[in-house]
């Protein structure tokens, strides 16, 4: 992955401010303003939000979600309003390295002895800001094992969170330059394994916290044996031309940067192996855009995880859609030659995402009325037929329906 999309997800979260919040209901507009919440009370699994606190209105929505991940911790009293509405509550640690600015004491302790750190003097750019000095962690360090797992434990402890984001997760997130000096220190034992039995330590030293790394999959035999959650990013929308667009479903000539291809190649096989692994789905707008939070919430739904869409303004990604129950998946996933557009079933309806430029014809395997969630519209019978779609990606949702004789 290259550098600049390693730094994104501090960039496009840090960008959100809360001005506003709206929401919309099934097959409704927008409010701007305030919040519009789901008639029942249904929650979502995963937000990410990294202002410093909370408006009355975005705790209201935050407080939907089962786990909220923040930049630095929010205001303790922000926290216990969250935790009394059954929201967890994440701080963002940078996996590799730390900024000098931003030290800790204990990670400030580290700068005396150099045996701790992977460079003498500070490195700026590669994962890391341009401008602020950053020192890397040698993860074979006894300090980093059990040193750094006390000083996360005692910052959860005085915070009251409930569990911690690891930013910029593997060896591919390591400074050029330290990478280096860490392979020359240790030329037997791989980084991804050494910063393991950190997990490993950080999990038995605090079994109830909640640990979610970002790309951990790209080493998953090293993080994913040890982490609750774990996540991919921009992987349904991604930076084009100064705005968030949507990527290709599958495009044939860029499968490694086609949503379907990467899920169904990487994500959905790992999601098999590691099953006690949630995976969610980070993506980013640009503005209000209730086509692409709805693209990337079925998307990640389809192969068994939890998207959520980030934008400058809370209003702008506020969207009841979050709060649809699919339920369990009942099917497996099915797709047509080409992989244009794919479709599973679920406990409580069926969820399709499309870009194929003819009609797609389905088999309503469960034989009930379906009813488009967003629009109303009933289908009856054996088969259900959607548009084509020659200009870009939809995604469908339909909830079974008693309606049809």
């Amino acid at each position: 992955m290259a550098p600049a999309r390693q730094r994104s997800i501090r960039r496009g979260l840090l960008m959100v401010s809360v001005m506003f919040i709206a929401a919309a209901s099934a097959g409704q507009g927008r409010s701007r303003g305030r919040i519009v919440a789901p008639l029942d009370d249904t929650r979502a699994p995963l937000a990410f939000h990294y202002a410093p606190s909370l408006s009355p209105e975005a705790l209201a929505w935050y407080s939907r979600f089962d786990v909220l991940v923040t930049h630095d911790p929010l205001p303790r009293d922000q926290v216990e309003q969250l935790h009394a509405a059954g929201t967890k509550v994440l701080f963002y640690e940078w996996s590799v390295a730390f900024y000098e600015s931003r030290a800790t004491a204990w990670q400030r302790s580290l700068l005396s002895d150099g045996r701790d750190l992977l460079n003498e003097t500070p490195l700026t750019g590669w994962a890391g800001s341009m401008d602020s000095a950053a020192w890397y962690f040698d993860p074979m360090s006894p300090e980093h094992e059990f040193g750094r797992v006390e000083d996360i434990v005692r910052r959860l402890r005085e915070t009251g969170y409930d569990g911690v984001f690891f930013d910029t997760t593997t060896v591919a997130s390591v400074h050029p330059e330290a990478r280096k000096e860490y392979e020359i220190r240790h030329p037997h034992v791989p980084y991804d394994l050494a910063f393991s039995r950190f997990l490993v330590h950080l999990r038995q030293r605090h079994s109830a916290a909640i640990l979610f790394t970002n790309q951990g999959y790209r080493s998953a035999e090293h993080y994913l044996p040890h982490v609750d959650w774990d996540l991919t990013e921009s992987l349904i929308t991604g930076p084009e031309n100064g705005s968030y667009q949507l990527r290709a479903w599958n495009d044939a000539s860029s499968p490694w940067s086609s949503t379907y291809f990467v899920m169904r190649t990487m994500i959905e096989p790992l999601a098999a192996k590691y099953p006690h692994v949630r995976f969610g789905h980070l993506n980013y707008v640009s503005g209000a855009s209730a086509e692409k939070i709805r693209i990337v919430v079925a998307a990640a739904q389809l192969f068994g995880g939890h998207g959520y869409a980030a934008a400058p303004s809370v209003g702008e990604e506020a969207d009841a859609i979050y709060f649809r129950d699919a339920g369990k998946a009942v099917s497996p996933l099915f797709d047509t030659s080409g992989g244009k557009a794919a479709w599973r079933f679920f406990e409580n309806g069926l969820i399709v995402v499309t870009a194929a430029n003819h009609e797609i014809t389905i088999r309503n395997l469960s034989r009930k009325g379906l009813r488009n969630h967003l629009t109303g519209e009933l289908h009856c019978g054996d088969t259900i037929t959607l548009p084509a779609t020659p200009e870009g990606t939809r995604a469908h949702f339909f909830d079974y329906s008693a309606g049809c004789r």
